[in-house]
């Protein structure tokens, strides 16, 4: 029993530093990328620091990972200060997690998974700035070059798969100019298939609740299919009582960039600022991180599911690889509405 619980302990030890190293790369990699434009700083991804200057943001997420990837060689009294700023840190996003649920509380956010990301980083960043001491005191070869590295990968691959996850189950209709939904697959007779169905009468509800005057439906064409996925959808929604006079359809939505781009277009025509998008909760995070390079006012609703799709574990590391492409992809944002 002793034994088990010291392996546990040594794991706990080990998850906590592999999380806090990747936050500080993610930190750092988001401060390089906001030096060449402010809305590629996806450091909001992982904890909020808008209330304060951005200058003192910019400070503090500096020393934080200046702190976490210099700690063993700095002195003691600069380890005592370093462990001070990782647990400021680790507050923010402690805070962050209450804000969360004060929102639920109040019945602004509706979730099926009541765990922010930012409780679960809060944890290994206090945890860390009590005892920041390495697992291994004296790394072998193969730890510094190969296990820890994999390990690393592997604990940063969770952490996004915990923020795509936490973040797509996450409801935040509230009201707006207009409602844009994802498109999904066509069958070749042209009836929707289950996913579009479910993303067209997910925001159908929202139309209905009275959050916003227009509704959007945007995609592409399969050639197998006799109507496009934007046709197929305003058919679904007239049935739904949708009136058309409220429906307008975006053809050219043929990736989740064009929709983005699309959606703004259409801002700028119509004088729209805040967005509700639809999709299924694994597409969420990366609609809002394009959108908010963007610079659009953006808030998500994830489909409200007939079944659980098929092929979600493959839907979901599909999305991962995406996320990454979008986030380190050099093309320039478009303009906001």
């Amino acid at each position: 029993m002793a034994r088990s619980l010291r392996i546990a302990r040594i794991i706990l030890r080990l998850l906590c530093d592999l999380t806090v190293h990747t936050l500080a790369a993610f930190a750092c990699a988001n401060l390089v990328l906001g030096a060449i434009s402010s809305r590629y700083d996806g450091n909001w991804i992982w904890i909020n620091l808008s209330r304060l200057p951005s200058a003192a943001a910019w400070c503090l997420l500096a020393a934080f990972a200046t702190g976490v990837f210099g700690y063993r060689r700095l002195g003691e009294r600069t380890r005592w200060a370093a462990r001070c700023i990782v647990a400021v840190v680790g507050l923010c996003c402690l805070l962050d997690a209450w804000g969360y649920y004060a929102l639920i509380l109040a019945g602004r956010l509706r979730t099926a998974l009541p765990v922010p990301v930012s409780l679960l980083f809060a944890a290994a960043l206090l945890g860390w700035s009590i005892r920041p001491e390495p697992v291994v005191s004296r790394a072998s070869t193969a730890w510094r070059v190969l296990l820890r590295p994999a390990l690393g990968g592997a604990v940063a691959v969770l952490c996004l798969l915990a923020q795509v996850g936490t973040f797509g189950a996450t409801d935040y209709r509230r009201p707006a100019d207009v409602i844009i939904v994802y498109g999904a697959g066509v069958r070749p007779d042209g009836r929707p298939s289950l996913a579009l169905y479910d993303r067209v009468r997910t925001g159908c509800e929202l139309y209905h609740e009275g959050l916003a005057k227009r509704i959007v439906f945007s995609g592409g064409r399969n050639p197998a299919a006799p109507v496009s996925e934007p046709q197929a959808m305003r058919a679904v929604a007239l049935d739904l009582g949708v009136p058309d006079g409220a429906i307008l359809l975006d053809e050219g939505g043929i990736d989740t960039r064009s929709t983005i781009e699309n959606a703004a277009e259409l801002g700028r025509k119509h004088g729209w600022r805040r967005f509700l998008m639809v999709s299924h909760g694994y597409h969420l995070s990366r609609i809002k991180l394009i959108s908010r390079r963007a610079g659009l006012a953006v808030y998500t609703v994830p489909a409200r599911e007939t079944r659980s799709l098929r092929r979600r574990h493959y839907y979901i590391l599909r999305e991962l690889a995406a996320w990454l492409y979008y986030y380190v992809q050099p093309k320039h944002p478009v303009q906001p509405a």
